[in-house]
């Protein structure tokens, strides 16, 4: 019984010790905006708050912040009156026309401990105007008719401000329940040892003991008192983590609740990172080989058993039969497309560890069953039947030799490569287009360093030490070639369509394609009156109802199966 009262003790202690530290609050007197990013060249920010009373942003309610240029990311700080029942945030990223290309990696609005992070959604939240391109993870600002205004601007924000507005602790809940905590823990610890008279030894003993539990259940603490609630909540793994279920009593509950536990008790990104770090730094192997692999001269590779491997390992070659089926089907396609006067061209990227093959771990090398590759049998195959896939392996091999051309830590290419690859194929397929690529000198290109890429976040950290990445950006010089973006309400998601009203001409390209297309947009676009880039497989409704001049179906090596 007495063991039982010292334990209520306990408990009462901790209630009584929060709730004492939750007297001292106050309201805060400001709000800021805060934004990390990478701004290599010295300009002016501002951000313009709308608030309840006005129609709209008026420049009374602006703040100015002069940016340093320099390489790494940077937190530029804003600071809003708390008063203000703020409404929506424009955010104005310069007024250097000659910046270059930028990365806004967080924008967060806090108050003295409170703290709402837009990392994972800024582009839902903040939409930008036409005078931003995004590539990612770079914004490319730009002058349009003799105009240079590049802004974003918040969907409302209202609620989240007033959350911010509300009266704040002088300490917040994370210090409240850890001093909770300790303080319970050490009187309850303190007089479970009066009366029981142990020894110092076992004093210890216990101490480790009580140390290791409340350990073990920092994470069930975290999740019921919401500890990190305001901290960088950031998902290493990059992947939609599984959702709270509605509670019911069917049977599949308990599984389904577990699945969310598990992927959200508390400090799971925390402890995953650390996991990751540790096998990385002190172990020297991929936490998760099943997805990247580490190869030589600190290059990363994709290693999905579903997706790549059987790419890389050449165990996805066709039969004679299949060969000859996927050929009719296409030039089926072709027949269909032409009647309609529509012209249709097939194209594929390499994989990275085509172009790269020297630099694969040993396990990759192994793993193949033979040299002959799916793409050496489809391009020898159509091309003897008189449908030629454009194929740009030779181009790319040769181009390495000067330079890099695919990610170290992602799975693309980068803009070099992806220039390499638009380059080779806007002259292959001259006959059909009759358009000339243009020519680097055409181009600005600065590069920028980066520690990251989807291969780190598939490894659930946010970098490696020592590994690093660079990353080239491409504008080009004459700013009258630009491209706008259309509204593409009414297309699968992850459309983009562009119109360029300065290329000479009235051309209409549908291009079904994958990831890697995405750095071929700046390149592409510039030269037709509009693009439609689709992130699916071939679908004769959507070019029904975009009625191209062309159709160009580009597709990654592992998915030359789909063109």
């Amino acid at each position: 019984m007495k063991y039982i009262l010292s334990i209520l003790a306990g408990i009462s202690i901790y209630v009584l010790t929060y709730n004492i530290l939750g007297l001292f609050g106050q309201k805060p007197t400001h709000i800021s905006v805060e934004i990390d990013a990478e701004v290599l060249k010295d300009d002016l920010f501002q951000l313009f708050y709308h608030v309840a009373e006005e129609v709209s942003f008026d420049k009374k309610h602006k703040v100015n912040t002069r940016v340093k240029g320099q390489e790494g990311i940077q937190k530029i700080v804003f600071r809003i009156p708390a008063d203000k029942d703020v409404q929506k945030l424009r955010l104005d990223i310069g007024t250097n026309k000659e910046q270059a290309a930028m990365k806004i990696t967080n924008l967060a609005i806090k108050s003295d401990n409170k703290s709402i992070s837009f990392k994972e959604n800024f582009f839902e939240v903040f939409t930008k105007n036409q005078y931003i391109n995004y590539e990612e993870p770079y914004l490319i600002t730009m002058e349009l008719a003799d105009r240079y205004d590049p802004f974003f601007v918040s969907a409302p924000l209202r609620e989240e401000f007033r959350t911010l507005r509300q009266e704040q602790y002088t300490f917040s809940p994370t210090i409240q329940h850890t001093m909770a905590l300790i303080v319970a823990i050490a009187i309850l610890f303190f007089t479970l040892q009066i009366q029981i008279k142990q020894t110092y030894d076992n004093l210890a003993q216990n101490a480790f003991i009580s140390v290791f539990i409340v350990m073990l259940n920092i994470p069930l603490i975290s999740t019921v008192f919401n500890l990190e609630k305001g901290q960088d909540q950031t998902n290493f793994e990059k992947r939609k983590l599984t959702e709270r279920p509605e509670f019911s009593f069917r049977k599949s509950f308990p599984q389904e609740y577990e699945s969310y536990y598990n992927d959200n008790f508390g400090f799971r990104n925390t402890l995953v990172n650390w996991a990751s770090q540790i096998k990385l730094n002190f172990f020297k192997t991929s936490p998760r080989p099943g997805s990247v692999l580490f190869g030589k001269d600190n290059f990363l590779f994709y290693n999905s058993e579903t997706d790549v491997y059987p790419s890389y390992s050449n165990a996805n070659l066709m039969s004679p039969s299949q060969l000859e089926h996927k050929y009719q089907e296409l030039v089926l396609r072709k027949q269909r497309l032409n009647k309609r006067g529509i012209a249709f061209i097939c194209a594929f990227a390499p994989n990275k560890h085509t172009i790269y093959s020297e630099y694969l771990p040993h396990a990759m090398h192994m793993q193949k069953t033979t040299q002959i590759t799916l793409a050496d049998q489809m391009v020898d195959y159509f091309g003897t039947r008189g449908f030629p896939i454009i194929d740009m392996r030779a181009e790319l091999l040769e181009a390495k030799q000067d330079k890099l051309i695919y990610c170290k830590l992602d799975s693309h290419w980068n803009a070099d490569g992806a220039y390499i690859g638009y380059k080779t194929f806007m002259n292959k397929a001259y006959p059909i287009l009759n358009e000339r690529p243009h020519d680097i000198e055409d181009f600005n290109i600065i590069y920028l360093t980066q520690k990251t890429g989807d291969l780190v976040n598939m490894l659930a950290i946010d970098s490696i030490s020592n590994y690093i990445d660079i990353r080239p950006v491409y504008s080009l010089k004459n700013k009258e070639n630009k491209f706008t973006k259309l509204d593409v309400t009414g297309f699968p998601s992850r459309t983009e369509i562009t119109r360029n009203e300065f290329c000479g001409n009235r051309k209409k390209v549908l291009i079904f394609r994958d990831s890697y297309t995405s750095a071929l947009m700046r390149f592409l676009s510039s030269h037709f009156y509009e693009v439609t880039y689709i992130w699916t497989d071939y679908n004769e409704s959507i070019v029904k109802k975009v009625n191209p001049d062309v159709v160009i179906s580009f597709r990654l090596e592992r998915y030359l199966k789909k063109l």
